[in-house]
């Protein structure tokens, strides 16, 4: 991923701390745990994992419970990173 290699770049100059743990999208209605099985399936080589409720929770205990279908999880991709790193960055290349 170009654009993860970038913002880890910004954030690694800028000193701006980051945690690589990957991201989660998770679902709680019917029709976003099918988009997230439709997502798994048209990005297959990404490497997306889908997580039932109890995978989904072991990942990460914090996220609201109640009525969690499951999640689609990238090891690749990044959430944690702050929005200051991407609006750097933007600055920076434009």
């Amino acid at each position: 991923m170009l654009s993860a290699a970038y913002g880890k770049q910004v954030c690694d100059d800028a000193k701006i701390w980051n945690d690589e743990v990957g991201s989660l999208q998770l679902a709680y209605e019917d029709d976003e745990w099918e988009v997230l099985q439709e997502l798994r399936e048209i990005y297959k080589h990404r490497g997306y994992t889908l997580l039932n409720k109890e995978e989904a929770i072991k990942k990460s205990p914090a996220i609201v419970q109640e009525n969690l279908k499951g999640g689609l999880y990238s090891k690749d991709e990044n959430n944690n990173r702050s929005a200051s790193c991407h609006c750097i960055y933007h600055r920076l290349a434009y």
